[in-house]
């Protein structure tokens, strides 16, 4: 596996690469990952297939249980990194830096009963907030497969793996309602853009069940360090269109702490010896 995802990020990074196209569409199944910057001011915007599908960090494809995921994108200290290719690069040089938002998304649509939805999505806010969302909202993320269709759609007549577009060309569009930054209005509290060179979280939202009104699971990817600490995995989109997966290295003690350790193993050292 890791040696495949390695060869997917190098292949995502190359300006142009065909292989994924036609893959981010949620109702085909197991959608890819894909990246979406645009301007809502002047209705225009970057699309992009990351090469990496959504079972790649939550391989269980069993909804209504509990997930599984891929320890690999929870483990301190790990990067993945993308690239900017020749379309974004172009698109940044002409557009209103100022103005740009951006966000991840992907899913995958079994069924059309509570049970057949799956959503990975970056997020503004953290699992205890995007939390308060519902099986039946998080079924509604599932109009956003509009855009996802139209853009896996276009990709592959195009046999490329990004794209560009304005309002006009309709769900072409990322900035369109269906998806936007709050997946068809559907996400509560929180939404799933970040302003360019910012971070977001990255979560994964499931149904729990088949009632509509109770709430859906949610997973934040990150870990919790040795001393209690959540510390969150998180998606990057630099200035320079570098796009970067990072889990944070495990924290370093502070020199206190080392002393005080210090301390109390000489203390039981010693304690022991007056025992013998």
């Amino acid at each position: 596996m890791k040696l495949k995802l390695i060869a997917l990020a190098l292949a995502a990074a190359a300006a142009g690469q065909a292989h994924a196209a036609g893959t981010v569409d949620f109702a085909s199944g197991d959608g890819n990952l894909f990246l979406s910057v645009w301007d809502p001011v002047a209705q225009t915007s970057y699309s992009r297939d990351l090469g990496v599908d959504l079972n790649s960090f939550a391989p269980n494809a069993t909804v209504n249980t509990a997930p599984t995921f891929n320890s690999q994108y929870e483990t301190a200290g790990y990067t993945q990194s993308f690239s900017a290719d020749a379309m974004l690069q172009q698109y940044l040089s002409t557009a209103n830096t100022a103005n740009l938002v951006w966000n991840i998304g992907s899913g995958d649509i079994t069924s059309t009963g509570l049970n057949g939805y799956r959503f990975l999505s970056t997020s503004s806010m953290g699992a205890s907030t995007v939390a308060g969302e519902t099986n039946t909202q998080v079924k509604s993320f599932g109009a956003s497969n509009s855009v996802a269709n139209a853009i896996a759609t276009n990709l592959a007549n195009a046999g490329t793996s990004s794209l560009t577009a304005t309002a006009a060309d309709s769900f072409l569009y990322a900035g369109d309602y269906s998806y936007s930054n709050n997946w068809n209005s559907q996400a509560k509290g929180w939404v799933s853009t970040a302003p360019l060179g910012g971070s977001s979280n990255f979560v994964f939202l499931t149904p729990s069940s088949i009632s509509g009104l109770s709430k859906a699971v949610v997973h934040q990817f990150g870990y919790t360090n040795a001393q209690g600490q959540f510390e969150a995995a998180t998606w990057t989109l630099a200035s320079n269109g570098t796009l970067t997966y990072g889990v944070p290295a495990a924290p370093v003690p502070e020199p206190e702490t080392w002393a005080m350790l210090g301390v109390g193993l000489g203390l039981l050292t010693l304690r022991l010896r007056r025992r013998a």
